[in-house]
């Protein structure tokens, strides 16, 4: 049964009633799931300790990359901050000094594997392979390169003591949808390298405050909105379990946006996903992926910017709706983290 709800959430919370249920179909499709991965994966350990130097209370963020050299300094930096051990990276064959960089990190394992991002099911079989070697029963972080989490409490607690008030209650995901960044200013002046020490939001500030478009569905909720749906017309599904606690139950679905069980998607815990798309290049890099024929519809959506960026070169992508990013105390106050946990 579909209901719509408005975001950010007013003083109406998303839902109180979080189920962590899974049944024996959940088991049995995630068992016969995780035995193709076995040999679908053909993945290989390139430099870092693997599973066997992770310890069992070490938080871990996995992600997959291709030729994101300048945002690794950043994202790191704030991984860490948020308190992860360990970072579990896929490289999809870079060949702009990804590689390079991660194996300098004593706290990455890097990973690789002979076969591309779309023949892995756009990455999901690596993900669930190397969940399944890192351990159950424990939280991952799951992300892409450009996306920076801020948890629901995030300013309130540590992150791991939100965990484990989230385990405490029985509480096993995170909803955290992609709120699209971008410059104050022209999109030429918008230069972001990973060069200096500044990060992503001290480039592109801005994020819409309104504008989307909500409804919860039996299998999680559908969000759409932000400035690539506003300015260039893509109609993005901006929904995402990042924080997630992963069993012997979970797959990530048919899609990274509803991983199973999908009643564990009904939640009450939302945080956010700073998510970066948007700087001076972007119309060179939507080319770039196109060429390399690895993203879902043949890349629709990049193909869909770029026409616009044919059209108007210098787009206007700030409105009445801009708000520059500041806290997550100011994300809270608008309405866009909530949470049941409370502060002890």
């Amino acid at each position: 049964m579909k209901r719509y709800f408005s975001y950010p959430f007013d003083e109406t919370r998303p839902t109180t009633n979080n189920s962590h249920r899974s049944g024996l179909r959940d088991y049995t499709s995630a068992f016969w799931r995780r035995r193709k991965n076995t040999f679908r994966a053909r993945l290989s350990l390139a430099s870092g300790a693997g599973p066997g130097g992770v310890n069992k209370d070490d938080l871990i963020c996995m992600l997959v990359c291709r030729n994101e050299r300048r945002f690794m300094p950043s994202l790191l930096k704030h991984y860490r901050e948020l308190g992860v051990d360990r970072f579990v990276i896929v490289d999809d064959q870079s060949d702009d000094g990804t590689v390079e960089f991660l194996k300098s990190e004593s706290d990455v394992d890097l990973w690789s594997s002979e076969k591309r991002f779309a023949e892995s099911a756009r990455g999901k079989i690596w993900r669930e392979r190397l969940m399944a070697l890192y351990g159950f029963d424990r939280w991952y972080i799951n992300i892409d390169s450009d996306e920076y989490l801020i948890f629901p409490l995030e300013g309130a607690m540590p992150l791991k003591d939100y965990l484990a008030a989230l385990t405490e209650k029985a509480i096993r995901r995170v909803a955290a949808p992609m709120i699209d960044f971008y410059p104050d200013g022209p999109l030429s002046d918008a230069i972001f390298d990973g060069s200096d020490a500044r990060m992503p939001w001290d480039v592109a500030p801005l994020f819409d405050e309104s504008g989307y478009s909500g409804v919860f569905e039996d299998s999680g909720a559908i969000l759409r909105g932000g400035v690539r749906q506003r300015v260039f017309g893509t109609d993005m599904h901006l929904m995402k379990y990042p924080i997630i606690y992963w069993d012997r139950s979970c797959t990530l679905g048919a899609s990274i946006h509803w991983p199973t069980p999908t009643a564990r998607n009904v939640t009450s815990e939302w945080g956010v996903l700073l998510h970066f798309k948007i700087f001076s290049d972007v119309d060179e890099r939507a080319a770039t992926i196109i060429e390399n024929g690895q993203h879902m519809n043949d890349a629709a959506v990049y193909k869909t910017i770029r026409q616009h960026l044919q059209k108007e070169e210098e787009p206007s992508l700030r409105y009445e709706g801009s708000v520059h990013f500041s806290s997550a105390a100011d994300l809270r106050q608008r309405g866009f983290l909530q949470s049941v946990v409370t502060k002890n």
